[in-house]
């Protein structure tokens, strides 16, 4: 990243560019702010072709390489999520490596991918040729950073804890993040301190927050209150077999992290082992105060059987969830 910003700061930018990984958010930002300055904010249309489907020929590809940039100096291309560095690689993916020796120094290309393969050619091509720079997720302190950062301007301060709960609150993706800050900062008015209540007010709960709290109202037999939470998931148009994954999802990761705490590790080995973020690790963790071993087992086995039972055709979807938080809220 510090490369990519030198690289900028000196507008001196390599002709090839990946980009990966899951922030979305800033990858988009630095694309844009990449664009700017190779053709400037005025040539998006003539010196700035985007290629997102998967299905594209590589003749199109290489025609808009080859082709000379209209009243500018340089043109930019982007080859967006097409697989073009996954395991088994593709014949597009093998053209684009040869083509890339050759590419006129008037043309920019930016390559964006959520994930690469590292033994590809076409990796090996780009690191040989240009500059590789992966977006993951922002961590804790990060975020946290961020979001003060973004409230300072406009003179809106919040406190570390406060900052903590609004990441488990809403999600850690910066894009979701980012908007409801706005939303907070609309909010507040002349109000200067984003406090709990305000972010229960204004934001939108995320799906695995809500999760989470379905998992602790089942860990504490408040039978009724999960099942609203179930039913208020539904109601925003969740799919109850997506609902089950990620039950079965959030009691997987609680059992595996208690169970490296009994082992001895700290947080921050269980979140290197499992790779999770240090927030969900001590969520987890907390969480996991509420369970034993042996229920937390007991869960992933109901979860299994809830599969089963929808996948045989026992129970309709909707209906089998709903069944699986009744048993095990009533254990």
């Amino acid at each position: 990243m510090e490369g990519l910003k030198q690289q900028i700061k000196e507008q001196k930018l390599k002709n090839i560019l990946l980009f990966f990984g899951d922030e979305t958010f800033m990858l988009d930002y630095y694309v844009k702010k990449i664009v700017e300055i190779i053709i400037g904010s005025g040539e998006m249309t003539m010196n700035h072709d985007v290629f997102d489907d998967r299905k594209v020929a590589f003749s199109n590809i290489e025609d808009s390489m080859d082709t000379m940039p209209f009243f500018s100096d340089n043109r930019v291309i982007i080859l967006k999520n097409l697989g073009l560095f996954e395991k088994a690689g593709t014949t597009l993916a093998g053209l684009l490596s040869e083509k890339l020796n050759r590419l006129p120094s008037t043309t920019y290309i930016i390559l964006i991918e959520p994930a690469v393969d590292k033994r590809t050619k076409l990796f090996k091509s780009v690191q040989k040729n240009g500059y590789i720079c992966e977006f993951p997720l922002l961590g804790e302190g990060e975020l946290i950073r961020y979001i003060a950062k973004t409230l300072n301007p406009y003179g809106k301060k919040i406190e570390q804890k406060e900052a903590r709960y609004l990441i488990h609150y809403v999600g850690d993706q910066l894009t979701v993040l980012h908007n409801e800050i706005n939303k907070l900062i609309n909010y507040l008015g002349d109000h200067e301190v984003v406090t709990h209540e305000a972010i229960e007010a204004i934001c939108q709960k995320s799906v695995e927050s809500k999760i989470f709290e379905l998992v602790d109202c089942m860990g504490t037999k408040k039978r009724a209150r999960a099942l609203k939470l179930y039913h208020d998931l539904l109601s925003s148009k969740e799919p109850s077999n997506r609902i089950l994954f990620m039950l079965t999802r959030q009691f997987r990761m609680v059992y595996k992290c208690k169970l490296l705490l009994g082992e001895g590790l700290d947080s921050n080995d269980i979140g290197k082992k499992l790779k999770l973020q240090s927030f969900v690790v001590r969520k987890c963790l907390e969480q996991g105060k509420t369970f034993s071993l042996n229920s937390l087992e007991e869960a992933l086995k109901k979860c299994l059987e809830c599969e089963i039972d929808i996948r045989t055709g026992v129970f309709m979807p909707d209906l089998a969830v709903e069944q699986l938080i009744i048993r095990y809220s009533g254990i």
